[in-house]
């Protein structure tokens, strides 16, 4: 069976199954904090370790759990924790690359949907299709979200074909590298361990 958040609540071990589910749930958005202190430099949008995390949770917990994990992370940031690549505080959301972050949630969730209706019949391949596709999602709307705020905030017009350049195309090589290692690890660990 798929790795799951879902935890066996039989007898006395529920509790304890729920103190270790919340505990791992907080682990992973570290690591998201942890992430975004992995970066190169790129204009607009840098090259960040923070999108490697929700493909990962999503292989390792139900959706819920999965989108919780980064709900938190981007609670701490907007709350004024400088936990984004950039720092952090509410008038980050106005940034051109919080559409980036704003995805991540949607695609923690996405992914673990995915494998949890395919567990069955899960090889690396279909992990690997399964994250890439929801990394390029994540991609576009923040590509999107860069487009708009320039459009809303700067006089400089941006083309949404030079935003889906600088926003997607550019990083497709790195998240392909970040599916590989997710889906590599999920393959090795998914009948190992009990979220």
């Amino acid at each position: 069976m798929i790795i799951s958040a879902d935890i066996s609540r039989r007898g006395g071990n529920a509790p304890r199954g729920r103190t270790r589910r919340l505990a791992v749930m907080g682990l992973f958005t570290a690591l998201t904090a942890l992430g975004s202190f992995i970066r190169i430099p790129f204009f607009p949008v840098p090259l960040t370790g923070q999108s490697f995390f929700p493909l990962l949770a999503g292989c390792f917990f139900s959706p819920l759990a999965a989108a919780i994990t980064q709900i938190g992370y981007l609670l701490m940031g907007i709350a004024g924790l400088p936990v984004f690549s950039q720092g952090g505080g509410l008038p980050y959301v106005m940034h051109p690359t919080f559409g980036y972050l704003l995805a991540m949630p949607v695609v923690a969730a996405l992914v673990a949907l995915f494998i949890r209706h395919y567990a069955l019949t899960l090889s690396f391949n279909r992990i690997l299709f399964i994250t890439f596709i929801c990394a390029i999602l994540l991609l576009v709307i923040g590509a999107l979200w860069m487009y708009t705020v320039f459009a809303l905030t700067s006089a400089i017009t941006m083309p949404l074909t030079k935003a889906l350049w600088l926003g997607v195309f550019l990083f497709l090589p790195a998240e392909l590298f970040k599916a590989v290692i997710a889906s590599f690890l999920a393959v090795k660990l998914r009948h190992r361990i009990k979220i």
